[in-house]
């Protein structure tokens, strides 16, 4: 019985070894995006393609290609060292009024105050678990979702 291709192997057999690892150096790019230049930066441009060793970059503001032209080997240098790149020799940029990788703001839910007596009481139900490990990380998990859950 023949073994399963996995989705990368039927992905460079569909668009060839080359274009898939072009792929996933852009992926990885521009995941890696606002270590390489910072949350300021990257909230304005993102990397876009890589054509012959130029990596071309999206930026909202004309003024940013100033700024990046004036960082381009600092750029180049961290593209290299964080993302593992290598071979990119220039940077250009576009203009797109949308540029910028756009982070999720996570809300924290607010936890509650756990009073004795409900920790007593988790104490009381989870009496009957003989392994201290077991029952000491049971207990910590009920307390935080007691604490988490809304009164």
């Amino acid at each position: 019985m023949k073994k399963p291709e996995t989705l990368n192997q039927q992905l460079a057999q569909l668009l060839g070894v080359r274009h898939v690892r072009q792929l996933s150096n852009m992926h990885q790019l521009q995941r890696l995006w606002p270590s390489i230049c910072g949350q300021m930066m990257a909230a304005r441009s993102e990397p876009v393609s890589i054509e012959n060793g130029c990596l071309w970059i999206a930026v909202n503001h004309p003024s940013l290609t100033a700024h990046i032209r004036m960082l381009q080997t600092e750029l180049l240098r961290a593209c290299a060292k964080k993302a593992h790149l290598r071979g990119l020799k220039s940077i250009r940029t576009r203009i797109m009024l949308n540029a910028g990788i756009q982070h999720q703001v996570v809300e924290k839910k607010k936890a509650y105050p756990v009073t004795l007596s409900q920790k007593k009481q988790i104490v009381r139900e989870l009496k009957t678990v003989r392994s201290h490990t077991l029952r000491h990380a049971m207990f910590r998990a009920r307390v935080s979702q007691t604490a988490f859950q809304p009164q």
